[in-house]
């Protein structure tokens, strides 16, 4: 089953509300708490369409899910397969991304440069270390011309 992990403020930023019940709202999105708006599909197949669903869970990778709103069948965003949105604070992935520390810049940056990954950990004076071109992309080329004689395409200066 396919969910979307959404901020508090995404439902009233695409302009819509529930058909039943609520959606969540900043203080539970900071929390961390568990609740779940459902899609109008999922509510009519597994809980036949029925007003009672509320207050009742739904399991979500093996934890426990308060149901606390369903939303109107016309809305499937950001695909029809989407079948409940969760606070985005409870997608137990975006709390183990990477800080994005100065060694990741440098990794990120090396590889762009065409570079390697040891090259970029290893130089402690940018990318790659002495010699190599190390200013930022717009400072050397390629760079895209928005015109209709290239029509996008990357352009050497």
């Amino acid at each position: 089953m396919q969910a979307g992990f959404t901020s508090a403020n995404f439902f009233s930023v695409m302009g819509v509300a529930p058909t039943l019940g609520r959606v969540f709202d900043d203080r539970e999105e900071i929390r961390r708490e568990p609740v779940a708006v459902l899609s109008s599909t999922i509510w009519e197949r597994y809980f036949g369409g029925e007003s009672g669903v509320l207050g009742e869970t739904i399991e979500v990778d093996g934890r426990p899910f308060t149901i606390i709103g369903v939303m109107p069948r016309t809305f499937q965003f950001p695909a029809r397969e989407t079948m409940l949105w969760l606070p985005i604070t409870t997608n137990r992935y975006s709390l183990d991304r990477p800080k994005r520390d100065n060694l990741h810049a440098r990794l990120l940056y090396a590889m762009e440069l065409g570079g390697t990954p040891a090259s970029a950990a290893n130089s402690g004076d940018g990318v790659g270390g002495p010699g190599n071109d190390c200013r930022p992309l717009g400072a050397r080329g390629p760079r895209l011309e928005h015109g209709s004689r290239n029509q996008g395409r990357a352009v050497e200066r």
